[in-house]
């Protein structure tokens, strides 16, 4: 049985400072992703080729946001998913997974790091970090770079063309605490975040520091990174805040609080930024709070019949948030324009997500229990009311 502070919810991650971690680890998930020489993955093979969302369209130059108004204030959007295919042994251990654009998926975890043809629904590489601490979150950067966050404190870079270890950033506490996330930026900045509260900005290419990420109190462990769209902005989440941090500035511009407090046994436990400003947090009661970061104010509570928080989350197109790991044995799919749950993925093996994530052609993994799952998503547009 895994070990958890006694006011926590199961599987949360979220520890004071010097606690051992809980499954969940790192869930900031990487905005660009890896490009992987020589390992092009036929979907069409799933069936899953030319059905997905329309192309989102251009991502915005580094350092800019977009001036639009959140995207819960426009159309509403369903999803449904269909379960496409298992990939056996893929969830063993895994705490952290990411997808390539070429459909590749990479799991990360106590075993070690793998990276999987989904078509074939076999390893195609595995990436051993140094030591015995496991990948506790993984991320995917610009030129086949892969970046995993280690129980042992380091961060290693790996070439997954071929597949050797191009840089490691060393343990910055002597090992006491682990990598709990790490996430790339649009520019290709890494960022990682550890047991200790603490968070740092690096070039991935030269493994040097750009940034120290400083926050008002340290005595969790951060829980989420996530950059904005843009990557003007890192969300770090510590205890009961998400930080919103100036990556030029090189300083915190605001503080958004949990409204239920981890002294209620609340917290954050996940975070993930949406199109239009969208600031998803979740905590540990089961709620999750849709933050306006302009305004710097909440404009949606979502709450899932669970009542168990989740710990990973992630934006598809549209909009639509993807919701895992709060023990109900699914994931849920929310039309954040209309905040209600538009479809239920349930996981056949009835294990919580561990780890989700988005990848090309609609479709979202999850990994749970023994397994990983792959679903095709298929979104249409709400009827209005006339």
């Amino acid at each position: 049985m895994d070990w958890q502070w006694p006011w926590l919810p199961r599987r949360a991650g979220l520890l004071p400072r010097g606690g051992r971690p809980g499954r969940g680890g790192g869930r900031g998930r990487a905005g660009s992703v890896v490009v992987r020489a020589g390992a092009a993955v036929s979907l069409a093979a799933l069936g899953m080729a030319g059905c997905g969302a329309p192309s989102p369209g251009t991502r915005p130059a580094p350092g800019t946001e977009p001036a639009t108004s959140p995207a819960h204030a426009a159309a509403s959007w369903l999803a449904t998913g269909t379960l496409a295919t298992t990939l056996p042994g893929c969830g063993k251990g895994a705490s952290s997974v990411a997808f390539t654009p070429d459909g590749a998926l990479i799991a990360g975890g106590s075993n070690g790091t793998s990276l999987w043809d989904t078509s074939a629904r076999k390893v195609t590489a595995t990436f051993t970090d140094p030591g015995n601490g496991g990948a506790m979150s993984v991320a995917s950067g610009p030129d086949g770079i892969l970046a995993s966050g280690n129980g042992n404190g380091s961060t290693y870079l790996w070439d997954t063309a071929t597949g050797k270890i191009t840089a490691t950033i060393p343990s910055l506490n002597g090992g006491a605490f682990n990598v709990a996330s790490v996430a790339f930026g649009a520019d290709g900045t890494l960022a990682t975040g550890y047991d200790d509260g603490t968070s740092y900005l690096w070039n991935a290419r030269t493994a040097t520091m750009i940034a120290a990420v400083t926050g008002p109190s340290q005595v969790f462990g951060v829980t989420g990174l996530a950059f904005s769209p843009g990557g003007a902005v890192l969300g770090v989440g510590v205890g009961d805040s998400t930080y919103l941090w100036d990556t030029r500035a090189r300083k915190i511009t605001a503080t958004l609080t949990d409204p239920s407090g981890v002294s209620s046994g609340g917290g954050v436990t996940a975070i993930a930024f949406g199109p239009g400003g969208i600031l998803a947090v979740a905590d540990g009661n089961g709620s999750i709070y849709l933050w306006d970061t302009a305004a710097r104010k909440i404009t949606a509570t979502l709450s899932d019949h669970s009542g168990a928080g989740a710990v990973s989350l992630a934006f598809g197109s549209h909009g639509i948030l993807a919701a895992g790991g709060d023990g109900g044995g699914g994931t849920y799919l929310w039309d954040t324009a209309a905040r209600k749950i538009t479809a239920t993925l349930a996981n056949p093996d009835e294990h919580g997500d561990s780890s989700l994530a988005f990848g090309p052609h609609a479709i979202l993994a999850t990994a749970a229990g023994p397994d990983c799952y792959l679903w095709h998503l298929t979104y249409h547009q709400a009827p209005t009311s006339q």
